[in-house]
């Protein structure tokens, strides 16, 4: 009788109806066990292999079917444009600087970067400065200032599980890419966001092969 537990209890070849073939190595030759621990002959052999591989390649193809079906899908057919997230109106007035004594506190260690940022005005879904500053080799942090309040938040990417970060953005839409490399899958992320209400809002993801494709620029890896 076949012993089966429940993950065994719909494999086929796991059933009485299936010969269960034991090969031993006996004298210097295979010999061959069925279920019943009486030797198989060469004819009940080629009639087990009729019924018993078959089945068998079937089974296997079914449960490759499955973990295809089950693995998580990071591509997306079609990555989104700067063109779906257009701003109504680019501001246009003064710079206010961060309350670094006040709201902004949490970011007073980088102050001068970060004023330094805002400098140039407005560069990313319109009326936001877009700030990356080194935190050692292939690291980067990224902060997003408000120039019309003047507040500072941060974004969701950067620091060392974030290496190589490149960013793509632009002045007149809420989108903005991020690429960056993990060393703990070996290989090269790509994520889109929306940046609403001085949150970012993950859009899509994918995932490339290796983390030397982190070192090609955005554009090239969309191809």
């Amino acid at each position: 009788m076949c012993r089966r537990n429940d993950a065994q209890a719909a494999l086929p070849w796991c059933s009485d109806e299936y010969p269960r073939p034991i090969s031993r190595l006996l004298s210097g030759r295979v010999q061959t066990y069925g279920r019943t621990g009486k030797p198989i002959g060469t004819r009940e052999m080629e009639n087990s292999d009729r019924t018993f591989l078959p089945a068998l390649k079937a089974t296997a193809a079914a449960i490759s079917l499955a973990i295809i079906s089950c693995m998580p899908t990071t591509a997306f057919a079609q990555d989104p444009s700067s063109d779906q997230y257009r701003v109504e109106r680019i501001y246009s007035g003064r710079t206010e600087l961060p309350q670094f004594k006040g709201r902004d506190k949490a970011f007073r260690e980088f102050r001068t970067v970060i004023r330094d940022g805002m400098k140039d005005g407005v560069n990313f879904a319109g009326q936001y400065s877009v700030i990356q500053y080194g935190c050692g080799a292939g690291c980067s942090f990224v902060v997003i200032a408000d120039n019309r309040t003047g507040q500072v938040f941060s974004f969701p990417r950067g620091g060392e599980s974030n290496m190589y970060l490149t960013l793509k953005y632009a002045r007149d839409s809420r989108l903005i890419a991020a690429q960056w490399a993990s060393y703990d899958d070996k290989a090269c992320h790509l994520d889109f966001f929306e940046w609403k209400d001085g949150k970012a809002a993950l859009v899509s993801s994918r995932k490339f092969g290796v983390i030397e494709d982190c070192y090609k620029d955005i554009k090239d890896n969309l191809k």
